[in-house]
């Protein structure tokens, strides 16, 4: 029933491409691409990853960008700093106040036990009490569903969708969707957009100046 239907839900938004293979709906939300050393699962839609990921909001511990793989730009413009805080206070991580309320967790609490030390639970961008954001969108509390990674319909999940696009529609962006972009190109103080519609790879390409 209700199981089977999701199953084929799941299956109808899947889309695999790996060297020549391609399988499912160019707009399937699960966009899975193989690579000869890495694969990548990437949300195909408005608001990317974020309508597919697990809402951890951990930042990164500081050895990661003390990496020499980073470039010394990156490393020492200073900016990260600015760019977490902005990145808080637009998707608002927040912990869970009654982590043991789940299962996983009380068994993370049994398996812990022999370091001595209890888990510690990720902030997560998810909104557990009714709020409008910093963007002005009207958020719904958390369900506790535990649909993060299949996509949240309740609204609650701090996604792209609903904070950063809003926010850049509210300050005049336009955005479009279903629409697959081949390259950019720089016009004088401007950019020119090149794109195909995403269903149909081999249409004519059409522009839009940015």
């Amino acid at each position: 029933g209700d199981r089977a239907q999701r199953l084929n839900t799941s299956t109808r938004e899947l889309q695999i491409v790996g060297g020549k293979m391609r399988s499912g709906r160019r707009t399937g939300l699960f966009d899975f691409r193989l690579g000869s050393d890495i694969h990548v699962l990437i949300g195909c839609g408005l608001g990317g990853g974020s309508l597919i990921n697990a809402a951890v909001g951990l930042r990164p511990d500081p050895r990661v960008f003390a990496d020499n793989a980073w470039p010394e730009v990156v490393r020492a413009d200073g900016l990260l700093d600015q760019g977490f805080g902005r990145a808080n206070t637009m998707l608002r991580p927040t912990r869970y106040a009654r982590p043991s309320d789940f299962i996983k967790y009380r068994a993370l609490e049994a398996a812990s036990a022999c370091f001595g030390q209890p888990p510690v639970p990720a902030p997560v961008v998810v909104s557990f009490e009714d709020t409008v954001n910093p963007a002005g969108v009207e958020q719904p509390a958390c369900t506790l569903c535990g649909d993060c990674c299949s996509g949240c319909n309740v609204g609650a999940k701090n996604t792209i969708a609903l904070t950063y696009l809003p926010d850049a529609k509210a300050h005049g962006a336009e955005i479009f969707t279903e629409l697959t972009v081949s390259h950019i190109a720089k016009e004088g103080r401007h950019w020119r957009v090149h794109f195909a519609p995403t269903e149909e790879p081999d249409a004519p390409l059409r522009s839009v100046e940015a």
